[in-house]
Order: structure tokens, then C-alpha cells, then sequence
């Protein structure tokens, strides 16, 4: 291949790239770019051309915001890689490789057309995914490195199905949002406001009262009411039986996902709300408050896992086919 034929194949493989930053909804002018550059035949004006339509890219946000999602997955991924093969124990290091791989991949299919994705084009939608990925990777990453560091010793052997549901919540995140479910904007806006206002309902008293700290079933009591409401609003609004059961579904993932995370990090950050289990005889006071931490967050494990449950119910029950039309901008309630 000549010179004139290597750089013209160059620049228009540079443009494809920069093309693929754009949104979806972007997409025709980028296709228009990539036409134009084609019929050119000088290679200066394709040089010009090209660096002009690359500005043109980089000055849009939605692609700006693409390469940031872009680097910091990346970041993400290679931290939780070498955390992943850290691993002493054997099994548990080929189990967190496998989870790592599994989240790259269901990322990659969150951008591509199926039950995932692309995401939707209304901005609730993109904000809902992109906090499912703030919420899950500010907790993955230092759980991923609190078992490297864990003794080989420690039993781990349950591991699997906390990857397992970590892996549901992520997909549940992605079916929510993507183009091809029925998810209208209004679901969306059901979904929001009462999920925060389940997790308000038990963390507000949980903070305040010894005894809701005392009975974990609260928790689970707002999981139950939060979805139950979801039902009854949109049978109310009449809203269609798959939306209805999206609404009602999605609230729970949510819900108790957060309240197990709220739970965690509670009594992470103030020790003196952790319920006194009792004393152990030979346990140093830093390791007795560390046994009650954990055997407090413990019967928060079930909101965790039930709402992994409930994840994959959404997931089963929804199909790219089965798809409706995001033309709801109002949520009457």
C-alpha cells in the first residue's frame, strides 16, 4: 500500500473512533462526517478535515462523558484484576476472576443493543445507571480488597453467592435503563421516590431509636411496604402490568440494596451505634467491637440477597421484544 493509501486509511480509522464517542442519538452526523471525509482525495484537506470533525467530537459532552465512563472503567477494571489474582486461597482467586470478567463483560453489553442496552436517551435514566455504577464500584472495590487481604484461613467458601448477587444487582441496574425494556420516564420517577423514601423510612429510625437497631426486621418490613406501594400506584395510574411489575420489582432491588449498604457503613463509621452482643472471654476490646459490627450487619444479609432475588425475577421477566415507547415525561402521583 502506498504512503497516500496508508494515510488516508489513517484518518479515516482515527474519525471511525472519535465517531464511536458520539451518542446514539448522534449518530447520523457522525455518519455524515464519515462520508464527507471519504470523498476526499487530497491528503491534506483529509488530514484537515479529520482534525476538524475530531474537535468537533471532543467539544460535545455526552462524548466527553463517554470517555470519561471509558477511562474510569478501565481504571476500575485493571485495580479489580490485580486485586482479583492477589488472592491467596486458590478458589476464592479464580471465583473473583471470574466475577471481575463477568463485569466487564455485562458493562460492554450495557453499550450494545439487547436486553442491556444502549441506555435510554432521557437524562433520569442516564443518571439511575450512572449512580448504580458509583454505588456498586465504591463497594465492590473495597470488598474486593478486604478479601486479598483476608488469611488464606478465613472462611470464604460462600463467596460465590456474594459475587453472584453483586452480579444481579448490576444487570438489574442495566435492564432498568436500557432503550429496549418498559421503563418510561414515570416508572423511572416512581422507582426514585420510593426507594428513597423506603430506605429514609428505616435508616432515620435506625439512627435514632436502639431498638430498631435491635430488630433488623424493620428493614425488611420497608422492603415489603416500599414494594408493595409500587403496585399500588401504578394500578392506580392503570399503568400496563409489566410496567406495574417493573416499578414495584426495581423498588425492591433498590431498596434493599441501599438499606444493606446504609447498614454497613453505619456502623463502619459510628462504633457506638453497633447493639452490644455481649462479651467474649480472651477478645481484645478492637476485636469484640469488630464481632459486634459484623453480627450486626448480618441479619442485613437477607435484604441483600433477597434483593438479588427480586433482580433476577426483573430480569426474567423482561424482553428487548417487549419493548415501549419512553414517551411518559410526567410521573401523576
Amino acid at each position: 500500500m502506498s504512503d497516500l493509501g496508508v494515510a488516508r486509511d489513517l484518518f479515516s480509522r482515527a474519525l471511525a473512533v472519535m465517531v464511536r464517542l458520539l451518542p446514539s442519538h448522534r449518530s447520523d452526523w457522525g455518519q455524515a462526517m464519515q462520508a464527507e471525509l471519504a470523498a476526499l482525495d487530497d491528503v491534506r484537506a483529509r488530514r484537515r478535515y479529520a482534525l476538524g470533525c475530531a474537535r468537533a467530537v471532543l467539544s460535545d459532552r455526552a462524548a466527553m462523558r463517554t470517555v470519561a465512563a471509558h477511562l474510569i472503567a478501565l481504571t476500575f477494571g485493571a485495580f479489580a484484576f490485580a486485586l482479583a489474582i492477589s488472592i491467596r486461597a486458590v478458589g476464592v482467586r479464580i471465583q473473583t476472576i471470574v466475577f471481575v470478567v463477568v463485569l466487564g463483560v455485562l458493562a460492554w453489553s450495557g453499550r450494545r443493543s439487547g436486553l442491556l442496552g444502549p441506555i435510554a436517551e432521557d437524562r433520569l435514566a442516564r443518571r439511575i445507571r450512572s449512580g448504580g455504577y458509583a454505588v456498586l464500584g465504591a463497594y465492590i472495590m473495597p470488598t474486593l480488597a478486604s478479601i486479598a487481604l483476608v488469611s488464606p484461613h478465613h472462611d470464604r467458601s460462600g463467596v460465590w453467592a456474594f459475587y453472584l448477587a453483586l452480579t444481579l444487582y448490576l444487570a438489574t441496574v442495566l435492564v432498568a435503563t436500557a432503550r429496549h425494556t418498559a421503563a418510561p420516564t414515570r416508572c423511572l420517577r416512581l422507582i426514585t421516590v420510593l426507594t428513597i423514601a423506603g430506605l429514609a423510612a428505616w435508616w432515620i429510625p435506625m439512627l435514632l431509636y436502639a431498638s430498631v437497631r435491635a430488630q433488623p426486621s424493620w428493614a425488611l418490613l420497608s422492603v415489603a411496604v416500599t414494594v408493595l406501594l409500587g403496585l399500588v400506584v401504578a394500578t392506580a395510574l392503570r399503568w400496563p402490568t409489566q410496567q406495574a411489575a417493573l416499578a414495584a420489582l426495581a423498588t425492591g432491588v433498590a431498596t434493599c440494596l441501599l438499606i444493606f449498604l446504609a447498614a454497613e457503613s453505619t456502623y463502619l463509621l459510628d462504633p457506638q451505634l453497633v447493639p452490644d452482643l455481649g462479651h467474649v472471654p480472651g477478645m481484645t476490646a478492637t476485636g469484640q467491637v469488630d464481632q459486634n459490627r459484623a453480627e450486626a450487619v448480618d441479619p442485613y444479609v437477607a435484604e441483600f440477597l433477597l434483593g438479588a432475588v427480586l433482580g433476577a425475577v426483573l430480569i426474567a421477566g423482561s424482553s428487548p421484544r417487549r419493548s415501549v415507547r419512553r414517551t411518559d415525561t410526567s410521573l401523576h402521583v
